[in-house]
Protein backbone atom coordinates (compact mmCIF):
# COMPACT_ATOMS: atom_id res chain seq x y z
CA UNK A 1 0.00 0.00 0.00
CA UNK A 2 3.15 2.29 0.54
CA UNK A 3 4.06 1.48 -2.64
CA UNK A 4 0.26 2.56 -4.21
CA UNK A 5 0.04 5.64 -2.30
CA UNK A 6 3.75 6.93 -3.15
CA UNK A 7 2.81 6.06 -7.28
CA UNK A 8 -0.47 8.48 -6.28
CA UNK A 9 1.72 11.48 -4.79
CA UNK A 10 4.05 11.39 -7.95
CA UNK A 11 1.80 11.09 -10.26
CA UNK A 12 -0.84 13.08 -8.49
CA UNK A 13 -4.32 11.23 -8.88
CA UNK A 14 -6.14 10.03 -5.71
CA UNK A 15 -6.73 6.92 -4.01
CA UNK A 16 -10.51 7.15 -2.80
CA UNK A 17 -11.12 2.89 -2.52
CA UNK A 18 -8.81 -0.23 -3.31
CA UNK A 19 -11.67 -2.68 -4.76
CA UNK A 20 -9.42 -5.02 -5.73
CA UNK A 21 -5.56 -5.34 -5.95
CA UNK A 22 -3.89 -8.50 -7.19
CA UNK A 23 -0.80 -10.14 -8.85
CA UNK A 24 -1.12 -11.65 -12.14
CA UNK A 25 1.23 -14.14 -12.89
CA UNK A 26 1.19 -15.70 -16.51
CA UNK A 27 3.01 -18.26 -18.44
CA UNK A 28 3.04 -19.30 -21.79
CA UNK A 29 0.32 -21.10 -23.21
CA UNK A 30 -1.29 -21.61 -26.60
CA UNK A 31 -2.91 -18.48 -26.76
CA UNK A 32 -1.54 -14.72 -27.60
CA UNK A 33 -3.90 -12.66 -25.24
CA UNK A 34 -6.14 -13.21 -22.04
CA UNK A 35 -9.29 -12.10 -23.67
CA UNK A 36 -11.22 -8.49 -23.64
CA UNK A 37 -12.19 -7.75 -20.43
CA UNK A 38 -13.69 -5.22 -17.65
CA UNK A 39 -12.10 -6.06 -13.94
CA UNK A 40 -15.33 -5.29 -12.02
CA UNK A 41 -18.67 -4.39 -13.07
CA UNK A 42 -18.68 -0.95 -11.53
CA UNK A 43 -16.98 2.40 -11.65
CA UNK A 44 -13.25 2.66 -11.41
CA UNK A 45 -10.04 3.06 -12.47
CA UNK A 46 -7.20 -0.14 -13.21
CA UNK A 47 -3.47 0.28 -12.39
CA UNK A 48 -1.04 -2.33 -13.85
CA UNK A 49 2.43 -2.10 -13.06
CA UNK A 50 4.86 -4.11 -14.78
CA UNK A 51 7.24 -6.26 -12.34
CA UNK A 52 8.94 -8.83 -14.78
CA UNK A 53 7.77 -9.43 -18.29
CA UNK A 54 9.69 -11.91 -21.18
CA UNK A 55 11.79 -10.26 -23.94
CA UNK A 56 9.20 -8.74 -26.09
CA UNK A 57 7.94 -6.76 -22.96
CA UNK A 58 4.40 -7.70 -23.87
CA UNK A 59 1.92 -5.14 -22.39
CA UNK A 60 -2.20 -4.44 -21.87
CA UNK A 61 -4.03 -3.74 -25.37
CA UNK A 62 -7.01 -0.71 -24.13
CA UNK A 63 -9.97 -0.66 -26.37
CA UNK A 64 -11.94 2.69 -26.43
CA UNK A 65 -15.01 0.08 -26.17
CA UNK A 66 -16.55 0.26 -22.49
CA UNK A 67 -18.50 -2.31 -20.47
CA UNK A 68 -22.28 -1.95 -21.27
CA UNK A 69 -24.07 -0.65 -18.17
CA UNK A 70 -26.48 -4.41 -18.32
CA UNK A 71 -23.57 -6.50 -18.59
CA UNK A 72 -23.68 -10.38 -17.30
CA UNK A 73 -19.87 -10.32 -17.09
CA UNK A 74 -17.15 -8.56 -17.48
CA UNK A 75 -16.27 -10.27 -20.07
CA UNK A 76 -16.56 -10.21 -24.28
CA UNK A 77 -16.60 -12.56 -26.74
CA UNK A 78 -16.13 -10.78 -29.74
CA UNK A 79 -13.35 -7.88 -29.83
CA UNK A 80 -13.10 -8.17 -33.76
CA UNK A 81 -14.90 -4.54 -34.00
CA UNK A 82 -12.91 -2.92 -31.29
CA UNK A 83 -10.80 0.29 -31.57
CA UNK A 84 -7.75 0.50 -29.67
CA UNK A 85 -7.49 3.35 -27.30
CA UNK A 86 -4.03 2.51 -26.41
CA UNK A 87 -1.28 -0.21 -26.19
CA UNK A 88 1.27 -0.92 -23.34
CA UNK A 89 4.24 -2.29 -23.98
CA UNK A 90 5.01 -3.46 -20.94
CA UNK A 91 8.38 -2.57 -19.78
CA UNK A 92 9.77 -3.65 -16.09
CA UNK A 93 9.37 -1.09 -13.46
CA UNK A 94 6.65 1.13 -15.80
CA UNK A 95 2.85 0.94 -15.26
CA UNK A 96 -0.38 2.05 -17.08
CA UNK A 97 -3.78 4.06 -15.48
CA UNK A 98 -6.63 3.89 -17.10
CA UNK A 99 -10.63 3.62 -17.00
CA UNK A 100 -11.76 0.57 -15.71
CA UNK A 101 -14.91 0.47 -17.36
CA UNK A 102 -12.95 0.41 -20.70
CA UNK A 103 -12.17 -3.48 -22.02
CA UNK A 104 -7.96 -4.81 -22.03
CA UNK A 105 -6.71 -7.81 -22.59
CA UNK A 106 -3.16 -8.52 -21.76
CA UNK A 107 -0.78 -10.73 -23.75
CA UNK A 108 0.91 -13.97 -22.95
CA UNK A 109 4.47 -14.31 -22.63
CA UNK A 110 6.16 -16.49 -25.59
CA UNK A 111 8.54 -17.88 -23.18
CA UNK A 112 9.46 -17.13 -19.32
CA UNK A 113 6.63 -15.43 -17.30
CA UNK A 114 5.01 -12.04 -16.94
CA UNK A 115 4.28 -10.71 -13.49
CA UNK A 116 2.17 -7.77 -12.91
CA UNK A 117 0.20 -5.95 -10.40
CA UNK A 118 -3.34 -4.68 -10.88
CA UNK A 119 -4.77 -2.85 -8.91
CA UNK A 120 -8.60 -1.29 -9.03
CA UNK A 121 -9.38 1.94 -7.45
Amino acid sequence: MDFLYACAKKHRFKIKQVYRMAYNLTYPCKLEKSGAHADLLTSHKNIIIYFKNDEHNLGTVVYEDKLKEDAASGYTNDNSHMKILKETKGYEGTGVMFDGENYHEAFFPKKGKRIALVVNI
